[in-house]
């Protein structure tokens, strides 16, 4: 077990199946295409982004939605950082968490933190104990997060566009492999929010050269690849 217990939850669909579909080129590339039009972009602030996975099977290019495998909740104060994660997973055979999780400790699905705000582009999250088990790197579209012990290494990566919305996610899990989701947004709300994205999730293996700033797949060899569609709902202050 680790020492430091890794309170931004993600799950990771398990890559024990591996389906047998067809990937166009346009897939790959993972072009963005939205279905609806913001005619302005305002500003908001989020309050909590709800977030709900499903196993899919992709028929020439079209995703079909199949059973749902978690549920994750992110809550962010009004400072927009983020301070509780709730998560469920529905089919633990066919889902993970990755890295420890008070949920084996306490029988809880719901995880606290204490954000506080350092100098530009830097958050620590803390425990209720007042414990600094979370580092987070944070540029333009992107958030780097490290455990508190480990800052070469990080155990997530995300980038997302300019609405905040995923484009991608890479998390580290500490074993041999990496886990990267690439995501494409399908629906939009009225906000310009995605409601829904088709999501190609990948495992690739890992080698001890990789520079995660300039990650670059060709380097990696892919293990696996599964399909996802997920469902968003994000909340507003």
């Amino acid at each position: 077990m680790k020492k430091i217990l890794l309170l931004s939850m993600v799950v990771l669909f398990c890559f024990c199946k591996k389906n047998e579909t067809t990937t166009s080129d346009s897939e790959n590339t993972m072009a963005t295409e939205d279905s609806t039009v913001v005619d302005e972009m305002k500003e908001y602030k989020i309050k909590s982004i709800t977030r709900k996975d499903y196993h899919a099977d992709n028929k020439f290019g079209e995703f079909i939605q199949k059973e749902q495998v978690n549920r994750v909740v992110r809550r962010y104060n009004e400072d927009g950082l983020s301070y509780e994660v709730e998560i469920e997973v529905i089919d633990p055979s066919q889902a993970r968490v990755a890295g420890d999780t008070l949920a084996r400790k306490n029988n809880s699905n719901v995880f606290t933190y204490v954000p506080k705000a350092k100098e530009k582009g830097l958050v620590e999250m803390y425990t209720k104990a007042g414990e600094l088990v979370e580092v987070y790197k944070i540029t333009e579209n992107k958030m780097v997060g490290y455990v508190a012990d480990n800052m070469k290494e990080p155990f997530v990566i995300r980038t997302f566009d300019d609405r905040g919305n995923y484009d991608y996610q890479i998390i580290n899990t500490g074993d041999e492999y990496l886990y990267v989701t690439k995501h494409r947004t399908i629906e939009k709300d009225e906000r310009g929010f995605a409601t829904k994205t088709h999501a190609v999730a990948m495992q690739f293996k890992k080698h001890d050269s990789i520079d995660y700033d300039n990650l670059n797949y060709n380097d990696l060899e892919l293990v696996n690849k599964n399909y996802q569609v997920v469902e968003f709902k994000f909340e507003t202050y």
